[in-house]
């Protein structure tokens, strides 16, 4: 039985720090991926309010109604070019 006992606390003491190691590396991995992602939606966003900001320096073209609606022959069907994601494109 002594021989058995022996046997349980070798094969506890390696078990139980080696599934600790396991846990405290994806923790790590975990940490790392969410630390990641965060650099690049950061960058992300950066990019985005750069181009803004270029945008902002060239002016954006706005038109008025008025203005369309001469342009396009009151959104005549003849002047439809197709459909856009956001909508009838029109030359």
């Amino acid at each position: 039985q002594t021989k058995s006992r022996s046997s349980m606390v070798i094969i506890i003491s390696v078990v139980v720090p080696s599934v600790l190691v396991l846990c405290i590396l994806a923790v790590a991995v975990l940490l790392m991926k969410k630390k990641n992602k965060r650099r690049t939606i950061q960058s992300i966003v950066t990019e985005s309010v750069i181009q803004n900001e270029d945008l902002d320096r060239k002016g954006s073209l706005i038109f008025d109604l008025d203005s369309i609606i001469v342009a396009t022959n009151n959104f005549s069907k003849a002047n439809k070019l197709g459909q856009g994601g956001f909508g009838p494109v029109y030359k």
